[in-house]
């Protein structure tokens, strides 16, 4: 079933005009509370948009759910044959994520079972942008609250 929510998410991505988008800082957090313009937040309100600057690898981001009902959706456009890991660094409080990777043809990126899995990694990507889609773990009790993310890309 959540195959089918990201095949559907990644339909919508494809076809929304993101309009501007917001300025990202390489090895920093980039903060879903960040000063936009309303037309900026409406266009990013489904997706938030991973940019590295220029020779880094790796970001941080930092965001919040509220429930077994909320969700965090981040895209990244990577060059074919990269390394790509994400992870949760921060896994205090019992407050787990589950982290769910769709590649650019649709496909599920990522080699999930149905545990908790707080780190998602690809050997070789294609070319194009992944969606990275945040949950709280089904296994772990329901929380509310921030996660941080590292993306890293070689």
């Amino acid at each position: 079933m959540k195959y089918f929510y990201l095949v559907i998410i990644t339909l919508i991505i494809s076809s929304c005009d993101k309009g501007p988008e917001p300025p990202t800082l390489a090895d920093q957090q980039i903060s879903n509370n960040s000063n936009s313009t309303t037309e900026n937040s409406k266009a990013e309100s489904k997706s938030e948009r991973i940019k590295f600057s220029s020779g880094a690898y790796s970001a941080t981001v930092t965001s919040e759910l509220n429930g077994f009902d909320s969700e965090k959706t981040y895209v990244i456009e990577v060059a074919k044959g990269q390394q790509m890991t994400i992870e949760q660094m921060d896994r205090s409080d019992n407050r787990y994520v589950s982290v769910y990777l769709t590649a650019p043809d649709g496909s599920n990126a990522d080699d999930m079972d149905l545990s908790c899995h707080s780190t998602a990694k690809v050997s070789s990507t294609k070319p194009g942008d992944y969606i990275i889609q945040v949950v709280q773990c089904a296994k772990a009790d329901p929380w509310k609250g921030s996660f941080n993310l590292k993306v890293t890309v070689k």
